[in-house]
């Protein structure tokens, strides 16, 4: 695919010129693989990282040291906080205790049991309050500004934001896991492109941990009482309205119905052999400009 530059991108009263360095700078588990993949393949010569601790990263830290290093596009999103600590707390499992996650796709261990063990390591990992924050400790702290003051534009799906410094400039890109289906047009926005393809990486439904990702996701739950304080947090506030807060908040008040698990883990049983296959090539097929999550209905 030819990418065509546009003539002339607006942020703040600037145009946007090719930046020298991307960070794809996010919590896991919030499309940082996506991000960092289809930036990787729609502009090779800009150099890219992913990362959630930039300190960590001896290759960027060294490259933006250099006085040459003056435009520097800086990407990070957001994910809903139970969804988004079910995904990391089901891939932690996997990677600390293999065989649980093997005992479970055997059936030694029950739902009941396996939503309570992601329970216990939600609450002791303190995943929610490393959620909320994670932004003044690393992104606003690296780039100086602060990214929750900002205004998300509902409908576009995103924030764009810059500091009015010469070098380095950041320009800030944030968007939400939920927007999936928009996330070429933003992308494709902020970097000043007509089109991007999305190279879709890191799908947790085709990860050995998914039957039991699923199960905690269709059975775990919280007192209103819990999710009113987490919802109520700068970031949630920042990048969700009222009505999608209060979704989330009835969503996670109560298991799934029974009827609606018993639908989804018999989908995801007989997700074998071709069928899945299929299903995970159709996902990760590149080259459009848009894509959708596998359906249940398909």
């Amino acid at each position: 695919m030819v990418l065509k530059k546009l003539t002339e991108t607006i942020l703040s009263d600037k145009c946007i010129n090719s930046p020298d360095v991307i960070i794809v700078y996010t919590l896991p588990k919030v499309g940082q693989s996506t991000m960092f993949l289809s930036c990787k393949q729609a502009f090779p010569d800009i150099p890219c990282f992913r990362t959630q601790n930039i300190l960590k990263k001896k290759a960027a830290m060294d490259l933006l040291s250099k006085s040459s290093t003056r435009n520097i596009a800086v990407i990070t999103g957001v994910r809903e906080p139970v969804s988004w600590a079910l995904s990391i707390t089901a891939q932690g499992i996997h990677e600390e205790r293999p065989n649980l996650i093997s005992d479970f796709n055997l059936g030694k261990i029950s739902a009941r049991e396996a939503v309570q063990i992601v329970r216990e390591f939600i609450q002791t990992r303190g995943l929610f309050e490393h959620y909320e924050t994670w932004f003044a400790q690393q992104a606003s702290k690296f780039t100086g500004i602060d990214i929750l003051s900002a205004q998300f534009d509902h409908p576009r799906k995103r924030i764009i934001i810059a500091n009015d410094q010469q070098a380095p400039q950041y320009r800030i890109l944030g968007f939400r896991y939920e927007d999936t289906q928009s996330w070429p047009d933003i992308l494709a926005e902020f970097m000043g492109f007509e089109q991007i393809p999305i190279k879709v990486g890191n799908v947790a439904l085709f990860k050995e941990y998914s039957l039991f990702y699923y199960e905690a996701v269709m059975g775990i739950s919280y007192p209103m009482d819990m999710l009113n304080k987490l919802y109520s947090s700068k970031i949630i506030r920042t990048f969700y309205n009222d009505r999608e807060i209060k979704g989330f908040k009835t969503r996670w008040s109560k298991p799934m119905p029974d009827c609606y698990s018993f639908y989804i883990r018999d989908f995801m049983k007989k997700l074998t052999g071709s069928d899945f296959e299929y299903i995970r090539n159709a996902y990760e097929r590149g080259g459009s400009k848009q894509y959708q999550k596998p359906s249940l209905d398909s």
